[in-house]
C-alpha cells in the first residue's frame, strides 16, 4: 500500500518538537512493555506546529491511534462579554462536523479521510477508521508515530470577524482530542489533548490567529480532561456517522 504521508521515504524525526512530560510504559497485549511520548510544535512538511504521538517497542510498527475530535468556537464582545458558543457547519476531509455548543454534550466526530486519492488519481484507499493509517503517520521497524496539526472551523469564526456591526474583541476556536493507542483491537493507552487559537479585534479589523497553543495529558486523558471522555456508544456513533461520508474527491 502506498504510503497516503509520503513521510516513509523521509526522515520526520529532524523536527524534534518539545517533549510533553516524561515518557509513559504501556503494557502490551502479550506482556511486554512500550514506550509512550509526546511532543508538540513538531515542525514536517508544511505544517509547523504538530504533535507527535508516538509509541515504540518490539512489535509497535503493528499499532493504530484511533482519534475523535470535537470544536468550540466562542466570541467576546465588548458590550455582551463571552457570548454563547457559536453553531455552525464546516467541512473536513472527514466530513461535515457540527460545531459544538452545548459542552457537556460535545459533537465527536472520527479523525480519520474517507477515502484517499494518490497525487495521480489512480488509486483510492478504501475507508479506514485509523488515523495513523490515513493522515500523516511514520512507522519504523519497531515504531509508529502520528503527527497532527488540526484546523479550525473557518466558515464559523470568518463569519463573526466579519460580521456587519459586530463589536467584538476576539474569536477563540478549540479543537478537543482523544486519541485511543491500539494494537491487536485493544486499546493500551489514550492521549488528550486539546489546541486552541484566537484571533483578536481592533479598530474593526482583526489580526492573523495567534500560532495554535497545545495542552496535552496523559496517560489516562479521560480523567484528566473530563470534557474529552467520550462514551463507547459516541465513539461507534461518530464511526458510524463517518462511514456515511461519501470518498473524499
Amino acid at each position: 500500500m502506498e504510503d497516503p504521508s509520503g513521510l516513509q521515504a523521509q526522515n520526520p524525526e529532524i523536527a524534534k518538537g518539545v517533549p510533553v512530560g516524561q515518557p509513559r510504559t504501556l503494557d502490551l497485549p502479550d506482556g511486554k512493555k512500550a514506550t509512550l511520548k509526546i511532543r508538540r510544535s513538531v515542525a514536517i512538511k508544511d505544517y509547523p506546529n504538530c504533535l507527535a504521538i508516538g509509541v515504540e517497542g518490539e512489535g509497535c510498527q503493528n499499532i493504530e491511534m484511533r482519534q475523535f475530535v470535537w470544536v468550540e468556537v466562542s466570541v467576546t464582545d465588548k458590550k455582551l462579554g463571552n457570548r454563547p458558543r457559536k453553531s455552525g457547519t464546516f467541512t473536513t476531509t472527514s466530513g461535515t462536523v457540527t460545531a459544538t455548543t452545548d459542552t457537556s454534550k460535545p459533537n465527536w466526530h472520527l479523525d480519520t479521510y474517507g477515502a484517499y486519492k494518490n497525487k495521480d488519481g489512480t488509486v483510492e484507499y478504501p475507508q479506514n477508521e485509523y488515523y495513523s493509517r490515513t493522515f500523516t503517520s511514520y512507522r519504523t521497524k519497531n515504531s509508529t508515530t502520528i503527527y497532527d496539526q488540526p484546523g479550525f472551523p473557518e466558515e464559523v469564526v470568518k463569519g463573526e470577524l466579519t460580521a456587519p456591526g459586530a463589536d467584538i474583541v476576539k474569536v477563540t476556536s478549540t479543537t478537543h482530542g482523544y486519541t485511543e493507542i491500539v494494537l491487536d483491537d485493544k486499546i493500551i493507552g489514550d492521549v488528550g489533548w486539546k489546541i486552541t487559537y484566537v484571533w483578536e479585534v481592533a479598530n474593526g479589523a482583526y489580526k492573523e490567529k495567534t500560532p495554535g497553543v497545545w495542552d496535552v495529558l496523559g496517560p489516562n486523558a479521560l480523567a484528566q480532561f473530563p470534557e474529552n471522555k467520550i462514551t463507547a456508544e459516541q465513539s461507534q456513533a461518530a464511526i458510524k456517522e463517518w462511514k456515511r461520508t461519501p470518498p473524499a474527491k
